[in-house]
């Protein structure tokens, strides 16, 4: 949920606040210190350590709460008619506190805090004083404390005003800035990957093997066919955190560039529907014709998404997770239950679709004023990208799955279903860390931020990954039984290498997604080329136990490389021009 301090200017006069005089040190007045108790200094302290380093954000002439105002929000914030969204890292500040418009501080000498410059500047009364050194030449005004209670006296380090803090809000700095107010995502990605198991495991049950083969078939091709809405997804999402001066400009043309893509990509598979009907043997043409239907709601969600994702309005990204798994599994089942055939279940698969789309909608239902505006964030230039990123995604979704494909060309039939069902253990744990590749994404396209935002989050991952290869390994009985229980006992010992494979793949996920966030080019090529030999070394094999490890191998060796060459390539934060 987003979370705001809004700073209030007082009222003092000139000569209190420092206005007008030659920017001094003030030496602290003892007995008004000492008068504060041993216990007000610790609360001040403890204040200071909190919030002075807060960014903030300047409403310039848009201000809220009248003279000098100022107000720190994560994410975007509503001011009037006008949506604006403001990078934590970047702050406007077009008008001092306390009414002076002037290019110059209240002594003519010190700037104001320009555009895209840090703004920590903040300080509680009497005990800024004691850590002057840290933070500057801090000065409280004659006669005035920090005060107890929910409204503390602060003070702008460069004009010495003072500001009402009110509704301090605590947030606990020792996690990284992109995953505080970010754990709703994780909860709604968990909802929305139980929902979709859960039809997907009813469908199975309530449909029998040949109608649920079909539906399967069906849903393979729009997972492929999703990579066009994860470019989409992506390229709003970097744009809008690489750029947020421009983010009306670049809102505005993803979501016509989501609207006419996903318009071409519905014609497209309707006019392939006999295709599609004869490739996947549905028997059922209104069935494949459904497949163009759900395609255009999901390709206009990657868009909506990316610009949420971009913006870290994660309330609303999360409920457009939650929509894309939950309609789909009430709607799909309750067909499905009422007559159990596979155009039923396709039907519940679209309905559902349009979900998340119309979520999005809402969400970004207001008109925003384009801004600035740049050809950089035209739609060709903007089409690239996200076809870039498209065929990048496509790289690693073809990597995680050629396997299977490799297995049942080389091993036999008993032993390519006992590898599918290592699979299963495997896109388990891909999965289980895909909230922190969306919460991290937007800080990795920030060009400061990007090498902390990669090295917490492989961590995390990292981490994760060791929880369930330790699981696999300790409680491998247990895990058999998410895998397929007693039929497939003959991999039990094997299942900690299937849950190392999944881990792999899901720091190999995260490290692409940084490749895309710094627009790279020639890192999707090592993709490339590890798919090419995982599919030439994988033909080779002829045991289950020898495709394992080649799979293994080459993923962990394409992982070493992408790890090194991102933490080469972003060793130094790229110092943006204003």
């Amino acid at each position: 949920m987003t979370q705001h301090q809004t700073f209030h200017h007082e009222g003092v006069p000139d000569d209190e606040a420092g206005h007008g005089q030659p920017r001094q040190h003030r030496p602290r007045d003892e007995s008004r210190g000492s008068s504060a108790g041993s216990g007000e200094a610790a609360e001040q302290d403890q204040l200071l350590q909190e919030h002075a380093g807060d960014d903030l954000v300047d409403h310039g002439h848009d201000r809220v709460g009248g003279h000098g105002a100022w107000e720190r929000r994560t994410g975007s914030h509503e001011v009037g008619s006008q949506r604006q969204v403001r990078h934590p890292d970047h702050v406007v500040g077009k008008q001092v506190a306390g009414g002076k418009s002037g290019p110059e501080d209240h002594d003519g000498q010190h700037q104001r805090p320009g555009p895209r410059q840090q703004c920590r500047h903040l300080v509680p009364g009497t005990a800024a004083v004691r850590h002057a050194p840290n933070i500057g030449d801090v000065v409280p005004a004659p006669g005035r404390r920090l005060a107890r209670g929910p409204t503390s006296l602060w003070f702008h380090r460069d004009c010495l005003a003072p500001f009402r803090v009110q509704h301090v809000s605590k947030t606990k700095r020792s996690l990284p800035r992109w995953l505080v107010g970010g754990s709703s995502i994780a909860v709604a990605m968990g909802i929305m990957n139980v929902a979709t198991y859960g039809f997907t495991m009813l469908a199975a049950r309530i449909l029998g093997p040949q109608p649920y083969g079909a539906l399967a078939s069906v849903m393979a091709l729009l997972m492929i066919i999703s990579v066009l809405q994860l470019g989409l997804q992506a390229t709003a999402a970097r744009r809008i955190s690489a750029e947020p001066d421009h983010v009306g400009q670049i809102e505005h043309t993803v979501l016509r560039v989501s609207y006419r893509a996903a318009l071409a990509i519905g014609v497209l598979l309707l006019l392939l529907t006999p295709v599609i009907d004869r490739v996947l043997r549905l028997d059922n043409l209104v069935v494949a014709a459904l497949v163009s239907v759900a395609a255009v709601p999901m390709t206009v969600m990657g868009g909506q998404a990316g610009i949420l994702q971009g913006e870290r309005r994660w309330s609303s990204l999360a409920m457009i997770y939650i929509a894309n798994g939950v309609p789909k599994l009430i709607i799909g089942v309750a067909l499905i239950a009422w007559q159990p055939t596979e155009l039923n279940a396709m039907i519940g698969v679209v309905v559902g679709q349009f979900a998340p789309a119309v979520v999005g909608w809402f969400a970004l239902r207001h008109v925003r004023h384009p801004g600035a505006v740049s050809d950089h964030h035209a739609a060709r230039p903007m089409v690239r990208e996200a076809f870039h990123n498209s065929q990048a995604l496509f790289a690693f979704f073809a990597l995680s799955n050629v396997d299977i494909v490799v297995a049942r060309n080389v091993l036999d039939s008993h032993d390519a279903g006992l590898y599918a069902g290592g699979l299963i253990l495997t896109k388990a744990v891909l999965f289980l860390p895909q909230f922190v590749v969306v919460l991290a994404f937007p800080a990795m396209a920030s060009a400061g931020d990007r090498r902390r935002a990669l090295t917490r989050s492989l961590s995390l991952v990292a981490g994760l990954g060791a929880v369930a290869i330790l699981g696999a390994l300790v409680l491998s009985g247990l895990a058999m039984v998410f895998v397929g229980g007693n039929d497939y006992s003959e991999i039990q010992d094997q299942l900690w290498l299937f849950a190392v494979l999944g881990t792999a793949l899901s720091m190999l996920q995260l490290l692409v997604y940084s490749v895309l966030a710094r627009q790279g080019q020639r890192s999707i090529y090592l993709v490339w080329a590890a798919l090419v030999a995982l599919v030439l070394l994988g033909m080779t094999v002829t045991s289950l136990a020898g495709l394992l490890a080649v799979v293994v191998s080459i993923d962990a060796a394409l992982l070493v490389v992408l790890f090194a060459l991102s933490l080469y390539l972003v060793r130094e934060p790229v110092v943006q021009k204003d």
